[in-house]
């Protein structure tokens, strides 16, 4: 039997280890359409996940409860694979420059991540390689490794990654 390996927030490109993909967005075409704060499966159903930029697009209160929820979903010693900018190491001139930026309203906010009026979304959630780490944590994500910092041009601005990979207890 193959190992049940989930795309949390596929977007347009679905992960290619991945055999089921979950998006709130019909139109990018994923296994399930849903809202990935409340996923539509059995406790422990799949053996890893990944999480590749989604995080961000969420709010700070919202963080404990969108981990509690992804992570009740994987399998113990399943995998983890999350990724999303890192706010402190490059990313001062990203997280002042992105069109889609709220302000300070991402941190007081309790509406969706995503807007159908903003047809990227934006981001909410402004995430360091040690505060992930610690989310991660307090989860039950434990092994966890940095993979690496991979520095990506987006619309003109070089932004920095945090990558992460963990196995839950």
């Amino acid at each position: 039997m193959s190992d049940l390996i989930l795309d949390i927030g596929c977007g347009k490109n679905p992960h290619p280890n991945a055999n089921v993909a979950v998006d709130i967005k019909r139109e990018v075409r994923p296994t399930i359409v849903c809202d990935v704060r409340k996923l539509p499966f059995k406790d422990e159903a799949f053996d890893g996940l990944y999480c590749w930029e989604i995080i961000e697009h969420f709010g700070p209160r919202e963080l404990h409860p969108l981990m509690a929820e992804w992570t009740r979903v994987l399998k113990r010693g399943g995998f983890t694979d999350i990724k999303t900018p890192d706010c402190w190491r490059g990313n001062i001139i990203f997280v002042f420059t992105y069109p889609f930026m709220k302000s300070y309203h991402y941190e007081r906010t309790t509406e969706p991540a995503y807007d159908p009026g903003e047809p990227y979304g934006y981001h909410k959630s402004f995430l360091t390689r040690n505060s992930l780490k610690r989310l991660l944590k307090e989860h039950g994500i434990e092994k966890i490794k940095f993979s690496n910092y991979k520095v990506e041009r987006w619309k003109g601005i070089l932004a920095k990654q945090v990558h992460y990979v963990g196995r839950k207890h």
